[in-house]
């Protein structure tokens, strides 16, 4: 497992677990969205890439902007290690508030 994530898991027990990072629902529906325009935009089924290389890719490169939440390019410039953005991602689907959101569910 990648240090990153094992930091996370570490540190669970010690932070409040009743709080979402706060453009994680945004997040999970811009993924969505992507993913539901990429299926009708490639109508065979050959052509549409699995969903989770597609998270993985969004991931590292679109955000929500904070000021106008909705989806941006991440710019090359913009610092932050793209794997712990995955990681913040993966350990905010895992929480048990998440698990209790439709789209979580469906994701």
């Amino acid at each position: 497992m990648y240090p990153v994530y094992q930091r996370m898991w570490q540190n669970e027990e010690s932070e409040e677990k009743s709080l979402l990072e706060s453009c994680f629902i945004g997040k999970v529906r811009g993924i969505l969205d992507s993913k539901f325009n990429e299926m009708l935009y490639f109508r065979q089924i050959y052509h549409q890439i699995p969903f989770c290389d597609f998270v993985y890719s969004w991931l590292g490169k679109f955000k929500i902007g904070k000021s106008s939440k909705s989806i941006e390019l991440q710019k090359v410039t913009d610092i932050g290690d793209k794997d712990i953005t995955r990681g913040r991602f993966f350990f905010n689907l895992n929480s048990s508030l998440s698990q209790k959101l439709w789209e979580c569910l469906n994701f």
